[in-house]
């Protein structure tokens, strides 16, 4: 039991009704009562805080027919129940007489039963906005009040009676709802127990028999869940000569067919495709595009002509049953270069894709790529985290708090994982986790060590496997005496076999070994069959596929063959062609070629051994330049208003502009490539355009949130640009670092960081970069709650700006001093800032800027009370945003919308809208945005005079604004779970929240924070010692709202009117 504060100043009184009654004082239990005495007790306490008529305590204590002395005897328990309160020092008050009957002036929270209907409303509530786990707590709170199955125990009558009735099945919807929840977040295993109880209890409940059937399948007891089925169905059929509901029957069906969406984990199931975005708020239902967070195909494709293994996919593929939970859980596959592991691993994932549902998860650790070093676990796990659907601005720099994520991502995601190319035990341990998560892991080295992982040593093909293999290659083409040559020669080695098979499906079939011997070690069978058909290659294309061996980059773009080669496109096209068929290269997505390791390694030796310095500088420095040209196009066209450094001369290439579609899918395509080639630029001769490639990615990767990566390469080009002795170089470094850290939550290292750019830009007298940089500030010190510092910042910016008539610039700063100003309550100063922004992002094309320009004018006039004009905003911002795939500002917009419908007092479509915009916030990973669409969810509750729902959500937006340092969101968090409590009578700590809210809002200069504080402190004071004291903090609400000038000024005004009418 929880022991609630009751309403008589310093007493704690509990009532417990979901059990037998008790009746609690200061924690001590007070004697029991006889049966009516504590029947009237339980019926004052269902209804606490109104008055019950004697004549409805006679009826529901004595039923249909009561004694003739029934009110005397009424009046005699209830003066009984007095004398125990009193003795137990808890007061009179308690129990009142007023006219017209009784009351228990008991706080609703100390008595179990209200607790428990109002967690569970709450759960609802907190899961309909999709907080499940939230949801689950408090669910398994109320459950929790529960003492037996068996509430009012001991009560007589029919109203007791029915009363147990209808509450054992609020306990039982409770359970269903908790176990619901428990269903979206992976606990199917949990829950399997829980279920096969309620269902054996209540067999013709179809509601949990579907959740039983749901819960097997995803346990992969398919065979039970079915058998759950046709027990109902049987049931029915027996019992009521019907069948089972349509719901039930079709869960029956798509268990059958084996869904695979049905066996997903809903959290972790793909989004579907979004909706068009809505265009005003009367269309609202079509709602903001939804993003979806997973990538659909993280798994290679598998090998075509895969051959063999099936001992090994056996051993691999078996179920967990069989092997042992650890055994079945980790493998690592282990075997010499090119025997196949990788192949064999895919294959294996493949096939037990069905399994895990949930997520399947690929991963090349480069344990043996010949340019790059091995990737480290702290590296690995911000590839990995992405792939979970973990928006990249949510991954931690620390490398413990990436392992702690990483196993709470994974949750009980039924997962399979393949690391490929690992060279030692550390670079996989951290990855390692509990849970329904397979992992296959491919090494040379065995990886001794990792706790409950099993080894299978994979050794070359047999003859037999062999043979199929080559015949899979080259047909019917080759006699039996040249596939048994072949195999033969390459020692059944798959690699080696590829390659071979591949010259000879290419040619001829006379000897074409050149005399050449294939070595007996295995180690060397694949360098020597890479060598056969490297001399079966015409002298052009021994060139292309020296010129490949060269590339950093782990893969290639046919299109940039010719640049890197130096060959007229037909040559090198031609060349590819003929790679492609000697199996020396693969296209495992199309328009994307690269080698395998070995074939890489061998080649780069080969341009090394033929080369000249020269030539291999040249051919890298094609690619490069073709880099710099591509990505200098594509970031104009995405992001046309950038301020750049100068590229250098010829440099940016001669090819047609591309279009957005263009531009986003080579940038998407191609940035780690171009991170390849920088890094490989700056490590030598060529850092100036290292550095240059890092800025020219940099938007794109702070726009598309891949902030770990921009991070390390804006790093090392700010040390290759001081090298250089270059200040406009390492000035724009710094500030691009800066955004990184800043968009990180690391303030503190993004002012540093801007600082020290903005020294550099003054020193060079650079005023455009000084005019970038403040801006950039002012937006860094609002975001902490520093916004007079940021203001100034945003006004130096303007001011320069303007001098130099960039009206682009100028917009930018305009706006971000605009919201400054809101937050500052100089409401009528942002407005003139805002249209004057307009007026600039409207002359320079900026269309994107011109929305939400739209947007923020629409909340200004909102919060200022001009509704009409608000709406209008919205409409002309989604009419600008159109088809636009910022799934960000299409929610932003959505939620705008919601509040315009709470104004309205359309508050169903209200709660729509936040849901919708919250959904996409949640997938984006968008925690700010979380938070104030959690406090619009609180706002619209507590006018649907729903304090409780409105409570939790006002709480969760409190904790989460803590965690991400949102000092604005705060106090409105802070008011909000203020309101709620004061909603529900619960003054004192209503009062303690105001007064936390008023105290936020003056350090961080929020003036309409501190108004809306004063004013609920005067509300709770009211209540608490009368008109008197309440008038003050109303008075100093009114000077602020007038100050602002917003539409609460009236409504206090009005107030103290009727406060100050009354008092004379």
């Amino acid at each position: 039991m929880f022991p609630v504060r009751g309403q008589t100043e310093g007493q704690m009184e509990e009532v417990a009704l979901l059990g037998p009654i008790e009746l609690s004082v200061n924690g001590r239990r007070l004697e029991a009562g006889s049966p009516k005495e504590n029947c009237a007790l339980a019926v004052l306490s269902v209804e606490c805080g109104h008055t019950v008529s004697p004549d409805t305590l006679v009826a529901r204590i004595w039923g249909q027919d009561p004694p003739a002395q029934a009110r005397a005897n009424l009046t005699s328990y209830l003066s009984r129940l007095r004398r125990r309160l009193r003795d137990a020092e808890a007061g009179d008050a308690l129990l009142e007489h007023r006219p017209g009957g009784y009351v228990l002036t008991l706080d609703p929270e100390a008595v179990d039963l209200h607790r428990f209907r109002r967690l569970r409303r709450q759960a609802r509530a907190i899961a309909d906005s999709g907080d499940d786990e939230h949801a689950r707590a408090l669910l398994i709170e109320a459950e929790t009040l529960w003492r037996g199955d068996e509430p009012l125990g001991g009560l007589p009558g029919e109203w007791a009676r029915d009363l147990r009735m209808s509450l054992r099945e609020e306990l039982h919807a409770a359970r269903l709802e908790r176990i619901e929840a428990e269903l979206r977040l992976g606990l199917h295993d949990v829950v399997v127990g829980d279920l096969s109880r309620l269902t054996a209890a209540n067999p013709f409940d179809e509601r949990a028999a579907g959740l039983l059937m749901t819960a097997l399948y995803r346990c992969d007891r398919h065979a039970d869940a079915l058998a759950v089925y046709r027990r109902v169905h049987r049931l029915f059929a027996e019992e009521t000569g019907t069948e089972p509901g349509e719901r039930l029957n079709d869960l029956h069906e798509r268990i059958l067919r084996r869904d695979l969406d049905l066996a997903a984990i809903p959290l972790y199931r793909r989004a579907p495709a979004p909706a068009d975005p809505a265009t005003r708020p009367d269309a609202a239902p079509s709602g903001p595009p939804s993003p979806d967070p997973f990538p659909s195909e993280l798994m290679p494709p598998d090998t075509e002509d895969f051959t063999g293994r099936d001992a090994e996919l056996g051993m691999l593929t078996r179920p967990a049953a069989e092997a042992g939970d650890d055994a079945a859980r980790i493998s690592v596959i282990t075997g010499l270069a090119g025997v196949g592991k990788s192949a064999l691993a895919i294959r294996a994932a493949r096939m037990l894709a069905h399994r895990y549902p949930d997520a399947q998860l690929y991963l090349h650790l480069r344990g043996h790529d010949p340019v790059r070093p091995p990737m480290s676990p702290h590296a690995a796990l911000a590839e990995l985290l992405p792939q979970l659907g973990v928006p990249p601005e949510r991954i931690p720099a620390e490398f413990g708090d990436r392992v702690v994520l990483w196993r709470r991502a994974l949750g009980r995601r039924r997962a399979i994982v393949v690391l490929d190319d690992a060279t030692g035990t550390e670079q996989v341990r951290a990855l390692v986790t509990a849970g329904p998560v397979r992992l296959l892991v491919t090494s040379r080295r065995r990886l001794a060590g990792i706790p409950g992982a099993s080894y299978l040593p994979l050794d070359v093909l047999g003859v037999d496997e062999a043979r199929e293999l080559v015949r899979a290659i080259t047909g019917d083409g080759l006699t039996a005496a040249h596939v048994d040559d072949i195999v033969s020669r390459c020692g059944r080695l798959p690699v080696a076999l590829r390659v071979a098979a591949g010259r000879a499906a290419a040619g001829p079939q006379e000897d074409r070994h050149d005399g050449l011997a294939l070595p007996e070690e295995d180690e060397d069978l694949a360098e020597a069959a890479f060598e056969l058909s490297y001399r079966a290659l015409t002298d052009e294309q021994r060139a292309v596929f020296r010129r490949l061996g060269l590339n950093p980059c782990s893969e290639i773009r046919p299109q940039a063959v010719p640049i890197l080669s130096g060959h007229p496109g037909d040559v090198a096209d031609d060349a590819v062609e003929t790679l492609l068929d000697h199996h020396l290269i693969d296209e495992h997505r199309p328009g994307h070629l690269r080698m395998h390791d070995l074939v890489r390694a061998f080649a780069r030796s080969r341009a090394f051994d033929e080369d000249s310095n020269g030539d291999r500088r040249r051919a890298l420095g094609r690619l490069l330049n073709y880099y710099l040209a591509c990505a200098h196009r594509a970031d104009l066209v995405l992001h046309p208003h950038r301020r750049r450094l100068p590229m250098p001369d010829g440099a940016g290439g001669d090819d047609a502009q591309p279009c957005i579609r263009e531009a986003q899918a080579w940038m998407d395509e191609e940035w780690r490539n171009g991170l390849v080639l920088a890094h490989h630029a700056m490590a030598r001769e060529r850092k100036q355009d290292g550095v240059l490639l890092v800025h020219l990615l940099s938007q794109f990767l702070e726009v598309h949130g891949h902030h770990e990566s921009a991070g390390e390469a804006q790093e090392e080009a700010l040390r290759a640009a001081r090298e250089l002795g270059d200040t406009g170089f390492t000035a724009q470094m710094l500030y691009e670092l800066s955004v990184t850290n800043a968009r990180t939550g690391r303030f503190s290292e993004a002012l540093e960081a801007a600082e020290q750019a903005l020294a550099l830009s003054r020193a060079a007298d650079d005023r455009h970069a000084t005019a970038e940089v403040l801006d950039r500030m002012g937006i860094y010190l609002a975001a902490t709650g520093r916004y007079r510092e940021a203001l100034a910042h945003c006004q130096e910016s303007r001011g320069i700006y303007s001098q130099l008539g960039d009206r682009h610039g100028e917009a930018e700063a305009l706006v971000h001093a605009a919201m400054v100003l809101w937050h500052l309550g100089r409401y009528k100063e942002a407005m003139v800032h805002l249209r004057a922004s307009l007026n600039g992002y409207r002359s320079t094309g900026d269309e994107r800027g011109e929305a939400a320009v739209l947007n923020n004018l629409g909340e200004v006039q909102r919060q200022r009370g001009y509704h009409r004009d608000a709406v209008q905003h919205y409409l002309e911002a989604a009419r600008v945003f159109g088809g636009s795939d910022d799934g960000r500002n299409a929610a932003i917009l959505k939620s705008n919308i919601g509040n315009v419908h709470l104004y309205k007092g359309e508050y169903q479509e209200a709660l729509r809208c936040h849901r919708e915009a919250i959904s996409v916030f949640r997938a984006m990973g968008d925690r700010r945005n979380v938070a104030d669409t959690l406090n619009s969810l609180g706002v619209t509750y507590l006018l649907m005079d729903r304090p409780t729902e409105a409570l939790v959500h006002h709480q969760d937006a409190e904790r989460l604004s803590r965690e991400v340092g949102d000092p604005g969101q705060r106090v409105r968090a802070l008011q909000g779970i203020g309101d709620a409590h004061r909603a529900s009578g619960r003054y004192s700590t209503a009062l303690d929240y105001y007064q936390k809210a008023l105290s936020l809002a003056h350090d961080i200069s929020d003036p309409y924070g501190e108004g809306k504080a004063h004013e609920g402190i005067a509300g709770a004071v009211l209540q608490l010692r009368g008109a008197d004291a309440a008038r003050i903090h109303w008075r100093q609400a009114l000077d602020l709202f007038e100050m602002l000038d917003v539409p609460e000024a009236r409504s206090i005004a009005i107030r103290l009117q009727m406060v100050d009418g009354v008092a004379s």
